[in-house]
């Protein structure tokens, strides 16, 4: 019998497959027939580990927004509060992947009340997440001060990832970073000398 651990890697490879036919087809071109093509399993394999679409559809979006959520955590971590947003923005073929699949995804889901709640409450606990540690990235301020900020910060990289996604050539990888510096900058924040890679302090600012 398959250890749990098995199971859920084969729910995640499963997942994964549903990102890529998502992004090359959109939803209602994701159906299960093509998904079990594009992971190599048949039909049966994934009625085994979904009940039906629904489920493999939510699963393969909760799972995008734990990687998120996971990457952008343990940037801010390492490197500071700009780097943690950073890592949220489409940046590379994995992220352009997740944050379409989380554009179109949500977009296809606002018809289906009960999909809609499920993969917002999903999507807002994620953001919490994202909210409480980026908060301790600021390190500065009160708790509701950082917390708007944050928040402003998330609305910032949510515009820049739209744009990335519809005019990919208008905003390459370095651009999207750039702007992203730049709203930091204009809201109190600002990187050490030196290089554009370290953590951004609030309230200070670099002589022109």
């Amino acid at each position: 019998m398959p250890s749990e651990t098995h199971r859920r890697q084969r729910r995640i490879e499963i997942a994964e497959a549903t990102w890529r036919v998502i992004e090359r087809a959109g939803p209602t071109g994701a159906s299960m027939r093509e998904i079990a093509r594009e992971a190599g399993y048949t039909t049966g394999v994934l009625s085994h580990h979904f009940r039906d679409k629904h489920e493999l559809v939510t699963f393969a979006f909760e799972l995008a927004i734990e990687r998120s959520t996971a990457r952008a955590i343990a940037a801010s971590q390492d490197a500071g509060l700009v780097d943690g947003l950073a890592a949220l923005l489409p940046l590379d073929q994995e992220r352009r992947r997740l944050a379409t699949l989380w554009m179109v995804t949500l977009a296809a889901s606002r018809g289906e009340t009960a999909q809609a709640a499920q993969m917002q409450r999903h999507y807002r606990q994620a953001q919490q997440a994202l909210l409480a540690v980026l908060h301790q990235a600021v390190g500065a301020g009160s708790e509701q001060e950082s917390a708007e900020l944050v928040e402003e910060l998330l609305v910032v990289v949510d515009g820049i990832t739209v744009n990335a996604l519809t005019d990919p050539d208008s905003y390459p990888p370095d651009r999207q970073v750039a702007l992203l510096q730049r709203a930091a900058r204009r809201r109190g924040l600002e990187p050490d000398q030196g290089t554009d890679r370290t953590p951004l302090r609030p309230g200070t600012s670099r002589s022109r």
